[in-house]
């Protein structure tokens, strides 16, 4: 997947997708339907489900939090250390 295009769908819309799709005119919160029209073999993958990621993003703040004094979560995919 690494040079394909691809999208991270939720509900109706593809709410991330990486550097291939944008480059094939995709952008963020853009409907489903309207990005399948305009990059035909866009892969669409599910973000329904985000409690794989949550785990990850914990294991990796902890991990984090050992290097700095204090570490400030930022949501699943950012951490501020000091």
């Amino acid at each position: 997947l690494k040079e394909k295009p691809v999208g991270i769908t939720q509900k109706f819309l593809v709410v991330t997708c990486n550097y291939p799709a944008r480059r094939a005119g995709i952008q963020k919160l853009m409907g489903i339907k309207d990005a399948v029209k305009k990059c035909p073999h866009l892969v669409l993958i599910s973000g329904e489900d985000l409690s794989p990621y949550r785990q990850i993003s914990r294991r990796i703040f902890i991990e984090l939090s050992k290097f700095g004094s204090s570490a400030e979560r930022l949501g699943m995919d950012e951490v501020w250390l000091d």
